[in-house]
């Protein structure tokens, strides 16, 4: 299911309350188009990397991370926070920045509702 990170036109400018980062996808249940606004450092970081938006689509062999830079992106392997919750993941990501994660069930792909 594809998942667009976005930042709106006056992020990293001294506008207030312009630091927000939607989250947009669908519901692979469902098929319902979700969205959540967040605040913080990670819309601005966004920002100061040269860009308005990332979409991520597909499906990787093997846990990855995306990392996001002025200098450009790449996955980075990530085996070895596949077992490891959010808390832990931000926690073992916090020197490089701001972190987005998913939780265990956006890991095994699992749903909590059974059809």
């Amino acid at each position: 299911m594809p998942v667009v990170f976005a930042v709106g036109p006056l992020c990293g400018t001294p506008a207030p309350t312009s630091a927000r980062l939607s989250v947009v996808s669908r519901s692979p249940l469902t098929g319902t188009i979700y969205d959540c606004s967040a605040g913080g450092r990670f819309a601005w970081r966004l920002r100061a990397a040269g860009l308005f938006a990332i979409l991520v689509e597909g499906k990787s062999p093997r846990p990855v991370v995306l990392a996001v830079t002025a200098a450009g992106e790449e996955l980075l392997p990530a085996e070895v926070l596949w077992t490891k919750g959010v808390g832990e993941t931000v926690r073992a990501l916090s020197d490089r920045g701001s972190v987005a994660a998913i939780g265990p069930r956006g890991k095994t792909g699992s749903s909590s509702q059974t059809s």
